[in-house]
């Protein structure tokens, strides 16, 4: 299978954020109305609480073996052949919340409606030539969009 991968250079982040602002606003994400972010990019801790001044990026993985696919009761989610990318069906949603708690990345979250939202890799951006919102605004290079 071919598709596309968001890769997260840590070394090169310095928590600006421009990531996650640019998502949330390509996305329409209002933490106003309740909503997380589709990405975030939280300080690293150590056993101890303490902050180590480095950053990690908690965002779907689009994962090779899904758990949120397996789990999804109303058969949600896919694993697109074509980019790789894991979509999401709205309209399927039950709110069960299943796919939230198999998810390592703690990548999907309830939208304002009570639904079920994560991040789509900017499919359509992609699939138009460009690459995604979050990678198009990082000044640092932490984040590269890579085709497998």
């Amino acid at each position: 299978m071919t598709g596309y991968e968001i890769k997260f250079h840590s070394e090169r982040c310095v928590g600006c954020q421009a990531c996650v602002a640019a998502c949330m606003e390509e996305k329409d994400t209002s933490p106003e109305a309740g909503e997380q972010p589709l990405c975030r990019i939280l300080e690293q801790e150590n056993e101890n609480g303490q902050h180590l001044l480095s950053w990690r990026r908690e965002s779907c993985r689009h994962c090779s073996n899904p758990a949120c696919v397996k789990i999804c009761p109303a058969g949600g989610f896919q694993k697109e052949e074509e980019t790789g990318f894991v979509l999401y069906d709205k309209t399927s949603c039950i709110a069960c919340g299943q796919c939230m708690e198999v998810c390592e990345e703690h990548a999907i979250s309830f939208d304002r409606e009570q639904v079920i939202q994560k991040c789509d890799g900017c499919r359509e951006q992609v699939l138009e030539g460009r690459v995604p919102a979050c990678v198009s605004v990082c000044p640092w290079g932490a984040l590269e969009f890579i085709r497998n």
